[in-house]
């Protein structure tokens, strides 16, 4: 072939049948090009202005260094990179995405180990198409640690539509009659009745106190199932937060250190933590849009 032979004459004189000769028409090897990346130096804002990249990380390590608990922008730090992208652009209107916010993250060292979950099947007690807020609350206690005072217990009540903290009690101990009244509280603050409660078999749930309370303003009450958190799942997922963004983030000296800095967080976590579960907006942002428009309804 090479030197003025037919291919066919070639087959014909070594045995080889036509169908199984392929010539190759390229070469054994090639250099492969380089990718050029796409990336960009800047991101752009709402109003169509360039944003520089480094002043992107100027901003993530102006979150970063924030030592003031009492001040709610120092917990933007717990948050991920999704939420921290959300969170640019509800505030500055930067249009970053989070692939990128992570990137950076990454190369400030901002970025937390990452701990892999254990999926299992949810076991509720009863569920319901929840349309609006006011409908159905949980409520659960927690304790924090204090170095003088030893455990404080803390009590909150959750709005499971809206996922906003409607009530909470901060105290040494917490007490059916502490219960009832700051339920009674977030009912007048929200000027609404709820008409399901759920909370968990603890004894100040259980009490005929309690009971009473809940008959004589004509609430159901709800309970879980025993050893079964998910059946109260909201409530359960905001102290797991707490105990991520707020304890883990704080030494408390006293109960006053705990009250004073939970008042921050709230304001934290209502007016500028976006959640997953509510389309990446705030509580307030989400509880002023479902006034506007019709939101889809959650399953609890």
């Amino acid at each position: 072939m090479g030197y003025g032979f037919s291919t066919s004459y070639l087959l014909r004189i070594f045995g080889i049948t036509r169908s199984s000769y392929y010539r190759r028409k390229k070469p054994l090897f090639f250099l492969k090009k380089a990718k050029t990346g796409r990336r960009r130096n800047y991101c752009l804002k709402t109003n169509g202005e360039k944003f520089e990249d480094k002043e992107l990380e100027k901003l993530l390590k102006g979150i970063y260094s924030r030592v003031n608990p009492y001040e709610p922008e120092y917990y933007l730090k717990v948050l991920g990179s999704k939420k921290l992208s959300k969170y640019f652009l509800n505030e500055f209107g930067i249009i970053v995405n989070h692939k990128k916010v992570h990137r950076m993250r990454k190369k400030l060292g901002y970025v937390r180990k990452y701990w892999p979950k254990q999926h299992h099947p949810v076991r509720r007690s009863t569920q319901h198409e929840i349309d609006r807020t006011g409908i159905l609350w949980e409520a659960d206690i927690k304790y924090i640690t204090t170095i003088q005072e030893g455990n404080i217990a803390l009590l909150d009540i959750i709005d499971v539509y809206s996922r906003e903290i409607v009530g909470s009690y901060l105290g040494k101990s917490c007490k059916c009659k502490d219960f009832t009244r700051t339920l009674g509280r977030a009912m007048l603050y929200q000027e609404t009745v709820p008409q399901l409660v759920r909370t968990d078999n603890g004894s100040l749930f259980t009490a005929n106190y309690t009971r009473e309370y809940f008959e004589k303003n004509e609430i159901i009450q709800e309970f879980g199932i025993k050893h079964h958190p998910d059946s109260q799942a909201f409530i359960e997922s905001q102290h797991s937060n707490v105990q991520r963004e707020f304890v883990a983030m704080n030494v408390f000296e006293r109960a006053e250190d705990v009250y004073r800095k939970y008042q921050v967080y709230m304001d934290f976590y209502h007016n500028l933590r976006p959640h997953g579960s509510l389309k990446y907006m705030t509580p307030q942002a989400f509880k002023k849009h479902c006034s506007i428009s019709m939101i889809q309804s959650v399953k609890a």
